[in-house]
């Protein structure tokens, strides 16, 4: 089979608004149980901020700029780019913050692993308000 290696593009006016990687595990109870102290320690120099989820099942860790979102649940990791500025970045966030939950919370498999780029048409931010 052969295989062609498409040059990457960067666009000026990508339609991209944030781009999530979800990774579930079996649950693990001791997340909730007690906040995730040596978790945040170990992403603290990516995510200071630190909040709990609006319904307070989950610890939400976050960029200074908000521009990078990590969500930890007893049975999920979530990362979220809300600026997307390339794989070659993202993936290196996801890895980091992989290793703080291996390192905290130990799964002893993936259950599923989603990602999601999501797009969203703007005619005004194209300069194409006049296009059908």
């Amino acid at each position: 089979m052969t295989q062609t290696t498409t040059p990457i593009v960067t666009y000026t006016n990508a339609p991209l608004v944030d781009v999530t990687c979800q990774l579930t595990f079996p649950e693990n109870l001791k997340i909730s149980a007690a906040p995730p102290v040596g978790f945040q320690d170990k992403v603290r120099g990516m995510l200071p901020m630190f909040s709990l989820t609006q319904d307070k099942t989950a610890y939400n860790f976050m960029s200074s700029d908000q521009r990078w979102q990590v969500v930890l649940a007893k049975g999920a990791l979530t990362l979220v780019a809300r600026e997307y500025d390339g794989w070659k970045n993202f993936s290196q966030r996801l890895q980091g913050v992989l290793t703080a939950l291996e390192q905290e919370y130990p799964p002893q498999f993936l259950l599923r692993v989603g990602l999601r780029f999501r797009n969203i048409i703007r005619k005004s931010a194209l300069g194409m308000t006049d296009k059908e």
